[in-house]
């Protein structure tokens, strides 16, 4: 018979369990926000967070509803100390996955050790910690780990299990302990119901344990009628819930392609994909989105059928599990009433696989305990066998940890299983527009429009892409027709008054920037268009109290920080213009716009060598970003590094047309004393802008030498 392992054994083993778990997900640490990220983070303004006051701390916990302040306190919190900068985010969410892992421990390891007292205790450790390590390394939990917003399911995974740990310590407890207990464990699910609404299973799951695994069934035995009153009273409970949420469900489902008997015959199959993903982990079958296919009766798709029977065939399969395999039954229930929140009526997108982080809890306790009754049967084969499946779970979770750095990769990989989801196809679209490809950027958005011609987004991003190819009357109807058909689309009104403002029609622009501030008078974007165009007016004071509107509704807005900083330059104030474009580049350091800006302006108070830096960092986000390779090229003829100056001219060429840049190539060329070349550049410079004074007068002092 095995010894019991130690203490210093047992932290050395849960040590390497955690430091193993947390092994893939550093390969996304470093990895862009992505998808829902955006809305409920990146544009989210009221969890931008800058001061520590009453008022901001208020506004951040409050977040887009009352439903998650927890949650949204943390993202607050994120922002606080990194700004939007994703490393911090993916770092928090990995500490606490960490921490669900070690919760898991605890549980199974505590089950284990009520259920099966007379297993040795040396492997009901091993099971518990096998069942730790299944949980932390498998794949599927990528999901809700590395995409940043669904920090909301590990919380409340964090919270419910903690809760449930607490509870069974506490009912083998007696007196202050026991109490105690309870009482921590009443807090843990207030802090989960704070996280996320779907903590609300957690008593379904307590009763599972109860039932399953506790003394439950012998408690109802001895007191029939008791026990059936609380029956009555969770089921009357239950359709009380059902019957207060009714209107709302109803309502949700006027806006859904669907009926709420299709989404019942649907989730059966999704039930079973993620069973399927959980037994199969291959990398390539895990995807951001899914695109899955209503059923919109038991034969469409055919596949209805079958999982609905499967569905019953695994509830018979726990029914008849009670006696002779009781973890068994405790997985299919823990499984299935993990599920009840998100996987039923509630109309929510059909599939997403961090609705299975939860769920997958009482799987993989289920496995640590089959780990361990079988211990003896086993012998060493086991831990071979063991090893071998952390390992191979841990190289699949590396591989999808690593999808998440290239979100374009991410989206299209989405594309191409679901050709269909438009959603994908758009975010497709906008990657490769931040990466400067508008070409592909183009092809993706066209394809949304053929999917939804009235895709608002996707009308947006293509007057991007003209504005960008420095078309502006294309760019121009895009923004308008976006515009006209949604006209809170703040994106819109915003790249039309760019657009104007490029064209030189400030007072054009003026117009549509007050209707962008009356439609949309909480939008910080909003007031930063404004304040650019009463910037063009000359308008300074009024630009002020735009930006200061701005900044009230979002301080962490780095647009907003720029044209505060293009203001104090006026001024005169260099360190205040300074220290607001450091402040709006920290703050948003994704943002290849925020570091062009703090380059201009170290460029401008003689700071090169911070210009050059940032004009590096921008190039760095956005390899084809305009204008940046110019800049850096500018400051190599400062410093009369002519060949490091024709580089970069060149690489701002390979980019677009660019008149100055040409200009300046004729420049050294004439330096180098080639007149010819020099000629020729002049000429293409005004090929691209017949009014480059500048091209102009060399070209015709390059003349008058050579007369």
């Amino acid at each position: 018979m095995p010894k019991a392992l130690g203490r210093g054994a047992r932290l050395a083993l849960l040590s390497g369990v955690l430091l193993a778990s947390g092994v893939p997900l550093v390969f996304s640490l470093h990895a862009p926000f992505v998808f829902d990220d955006a809305p409920n983070i990146v544009d989210n303004a009221d969890l931008h967070l800058v001061r520590i006051d009453l008022e901001s701390v208020a506004r951040a916990v409050r977040g887009p509803n009352l439903h998650r302040p927890l949650a949204y306190l943390t993202f607050a919190a994120n922002h606080l100390a990194g700004g939007l900068d994703p490393f911090g985010y993916h770092l928090v969410n990995l500490l606490l996955h960490l921490l669900v892992v070690l919760f898991v421990y605890l549980l199974a390891a505590r089950l284990l050790e009520e259920t099966r007292p007379d297993l040795p205790a040396a492997e009901r450790t091993g099971g518990a910690f096998f069942a730790a390590a299944l949980f932390g390394l498998h794949p599927i939990q990528t999901a809700a780990v590395a995409y940043v917003v669904q920090r909301m399911a590990v919380l409340v995974a964090l919270f419910g299990v903690a809760a449930l740990w607490l509870y069974v310590q506490g009912r083998r407890s007696t007196g202050a302990r026991r109490r105690r207990a309870f009482a921590l464990a009443v807090a843990a699910f207030v802090l989960a119901l704070s996280s996320k609404e779907n903590a609300l299973v957690l008593p379904l799951l307590v009763l599972a344990v109860e039932v399953l695994l506790g003394d439950l069934p012998r408690w109802a035995t001895a007191r029939p009628r008791r026990a059936l009153a609380a029956a009555g009273l969770v089921v009357a409970a239950a359709a009380a819930a059902i019957a207060s949420l009714w209107p709302w469900l109803a309502t949700l489902y006027q806006t859904k392609p669907y009926t709420v008997v299709e989404r019942l015959m649907t989730q059966p199959r999704v039930l079973f994909h993620y069973l399927s993903l959980l037994l199969w982990p291959w990398p390539g079958r895990f995807h951001l989105d899914y695109d899955t296919p209503v059923s919109r009766s038991l034969f469409a798709p055919p596949t209805t059928l079958l999982a609905v029977l499967g569905l019953a065939a695994l509830v018979t399969v726990a029914v008849r599990s009670v006696r002779a395999r009781p973890f068994l039954a405790f997985a299919i229930a823990w499984y299935l009433l993990a599920q009840v929140a998100e996987s039923t009526i509630v109309p929510l997108s059909m599939t997403f696989e961090h609705r299975v982080y939860l769920p997958s809890v009482g799987l993989c306790i289920a496995a640590g305990a089959a780990f361990a009754l079988h211990s003896r049967r086993l012998g060493a084969a086991r831990l071979v066998l063991a090893a071998i499946v952390l390992l191979l779970l841990a190289a699949s979770g590396i591989a999808r940890n690593l999808q998440f750095n290239d979100p374009a990769a991410l989206y299209a990989d989405a594309v191409r299983e679901h050709p269909t989801n438009a959603r994908m196809l758009l975010n497709v679209g906008e990657a490769a527009l931040l990466a400067g490809d508008l070409d592909r950027a183009e092809t993706a958005l066209i394809g949304v429009l053929d999917l939804e011609p009235a895709n608002v987004g996707a009308l947006v991003d293509l007057g991007v892409v003209a504005e960008r190819r420095g078309a502006p009357d294309a760019a121009e109807r895009q923004f308008r027709l976006a515009g006209r058909l949604d006209p809170t689309v703040v994106e819109a009104g915003a790249g039309l008054v760019r657009v104007l403002l490029a064209q030189n029609r400030p007072d054009d622009a003026l117009g549509d920037a007050e209707a962008l501030c009356n439609t949309q008078p909480g939008s910080a974007l909003a007031h930063v268009t404004r304040a650019q165009v009463l910037l063009r007016l000359e308008r300074d004071q009024d630009a002020g109290r735009a930006v200061d509107r701005a900044l009230a509704i979002d301080p962490g807005s780095s647009l907003a920080l720029a044209t505060r900083a293009q203001l104090n330059a006026k001024r005169g104030d260099s360190a205040a213009a300074l220290a607001d474009s450091r402040t709006a580049a920290r703050l948003d350091p994704d943002n290849p716009d925020a570091w062009m800006a703090l380059g201009r302006w170290s460029e401008r108070f003689g700071r090169p060598a911070d210009a050059d830096q940032a004009f590096s960092r921008a190039l760095a986000l956005s390899p084809r970003l305009r204008g940046a390779h110019f800049s850096k090229a500018m400051l190599a003829i400062d410093r009369r590094d002519f060949e490091g100056a024709e580089a970069e001219l060149t690489a701002e060429l390979a980019i677009a047309p660019h008149a100055a840049a040409l200009n300046n190539l004729g420049n050294i060329a004439l330096t180098r004393g080639d007149r010819s070349a020099a000629g020729r550049l002049y000429l293409q410079a005004l090929a691209v802008d017949p009014n480059n004074r500048e091209a102009a007068l060399n070209l015709s002092r390059l003349q008058g030498l050579r007369r």
